[in-house]
């Protein structure tokens, strides 16, 4: 594989398990083909970090950032939406009852949110240059607020603040958060709009396409698309339950995330690059 894309999907908190996955790319040698990346959603901000940084320092971001902060929450707040998901999670109260409560805990705070968390957060880890100067093309998927046409943003050919426009526009869940204003036109989340954002690496000259799922379920499920490889990396087991994992920012969460994706990567491209003369050295996942 020498001209590869990387597409990151959509999920919340679950955009872990992304940063798992990059990991493994790593450690087989891959991140140097890939020429073109496109995200949606927390798959858009992965793909800006995935541009400027590490994967080490994407896993750092990802265990230290003040995700109540980013998604205007407070740390009370948060921790009572933590509390909710367990007592779904270990059964304590059913989902209906916990979806309820959940939302009762959001509107507490006010719909829609206001995210200058968000805001100040990227601030001060998004750099604009280092994103116009990367050789490769980071698209970004949004949705009009108003009808089912996506637009994709070429990030590369932003400026700071049309970047920033464009990321909250992305991981703007209608309903939670205010659409984002470009161009005259409010874009929002695309969430269901689409299974994977991989319609502007069609006609880029990628032979093979990496697209990372976040949802087991919710897959194309075709090995070619007009010509290119499609290699499907997926969780092998739930991550979450809807809201739920979409939330539940807990490190120790996160951590387990990244492990699978770690995990999932490897079991599927090993058996795709079996020329491999040693296998990495992997980590066992735990069960959360």
């Amino acid at each position: 594989m020498k001209k590869i894309g990387l597409v990151l999907c959509g999920g919340g908190a679950k955009g872990a398990y992304q940063v798992g996955v990059i990991r493994v790319l790593e450690e087989f040698g891959l991140l140097p083909y890939i020429q073109s990346v496109a995200g949606s959603s927390i798959g858009g901000v992965n793909g800006a970090l995935f541009l400027q940084y590490t994967p080490e320092e994407m896993e750092n971001f990802w265990l230290n950032c003040p995700w109540s902060t980013v998604f205007s929450v407070s740390k009370e707040k948060m921790n009572r939406m933590n509390q909710i998901v367990d007592s779904v999670n270990y059964r304590k109260i059913p989902s209906f009852i916990g979806m309820m409560n959940l939302a009762g805990v959001a509107n507490q705070v006010g719909l829609p949110l206001k995210r200058k968390g968000f805001e100040k957060v990227f601030r001060s880890c998004l750099n604009p240059t280092a994103i116009q100067e990367d050789h490769r093309d980071l698209y970004i998927s949004c949705k009009e607020a108003r009808s089912p046409r996506r637009r994709f943003f070429k990030l590369n050919d932003l400026t700071y603040h049309q970047m920033k426009s464009v990321l909250l526009a992305t991981t703007a869940v209608p309903g939670l958060y205010e659409p984002v204003l470009i161009d005259n036109i409010s874009y929002v989340d695309p969430m269901k709009s689409e299974l994977a954002p991989l319609r502007p690496l069609l006609s880029t000259d990628c032979e093979t396409i990496i697209v990372v799922y976040l949802n087991p379920r919710a897959r194309i499920g075709r090995p070619f698309i007009e010509g290119k490889r499609i290699i499907e990396i997926f969780p092998s087991k739930e991550l979450g339950n809807g809201v739920y994992g979409s939330f539940d920012f807990r490190p120790d969460v996160l951590k387990y995330y990244m492990d699978l994706g770690s995990e999932d990567a490897y079991r599927i491209l090993y058996r795709i690059l079996r020329e491999t003369p040693q296998s990495p050295h992997r980590v066992r996942v735990k069960n959360k």
